[in-house]
């Protein structure tokens, strides 16, 4: 369950560099406040979520002003990405 949120992860936050047209090779900052299974996902899987959208930093913040998403389940996340 983890392993899949955190792959939906990747996904949203791939979306979001497209939506902000940022180039494929652009280094990112991510901050994601979500539910507790998210959250818990992030963290276990935060080396495979910051590799694969080439994120410098990933990090969980109480207070993220972003895109909320609705996930798998009742699970959701609030997403703010940046360029480093």
């Amino acid at each position: 369950a983890k392993e899949g949120l955190a792959r939906e992860l990747v996904n949203r936050i791939q979306n979001l560099r497209k939506e902000q047209d940022f180039e494929v090779t652009d280094r990112i900052r991510v901050r994601l406040q979500g539910t507790p299974a998210v959250e818990d996902a992030a963290t276990v899987y935060r080396d495979y979520i910051a590799a694969e959208v080439l994120a410098d930093s990933l990090v969980l913040d109480g207070d993220v002003a972003g895109e909320a998403l609705e996930l798998v389940g009742e699970e959701t996340v609030t997403l703010a990405v940046s360029r480093v």
